[in-house]
């Protein structure tokens, strides 16, 4: 199923004042470029505006942020990837 997911990301569209207002990327938005590979495992949304990621270790992001043994992102960009496309 999440493989289906990824099928039609040619045609996701976010809007640019959302990727203007994630200024500390250092991944060149590579979440939108090859989202299957890049983008952090959602394990949980609060209230559409907390996502609770899965850690990975080799993918460092200035929007990790620890929360005792849960990791939050705060990526403008990953979060309406989530809220719009549900990925």
């Amino acid at each position: 199923m999440e493989n289906q997911k990824f099928k039609d990301l040619g045609k996701m569209e976010i809007n640019e004042e959302i990727v203007a207002q994630t200024k500390w990327c250092t991944k060149n938005y590579a979440c939108l470029k090859n989202p299957a590979k890049v983008i952090c495992k959602v394990v949980s949304c609060v209230g559409e505006q907390v996502l609770f990621v899965q850690f990975n270790k080799d993918a460092f992001c200035e929007y990790q942020m620890f929360f005792g043994n849960s990791v939050i992102c705060n990526c403008p960009v990953r979060n309406e990837i989530y809220n719009k496309y549900n990925l």
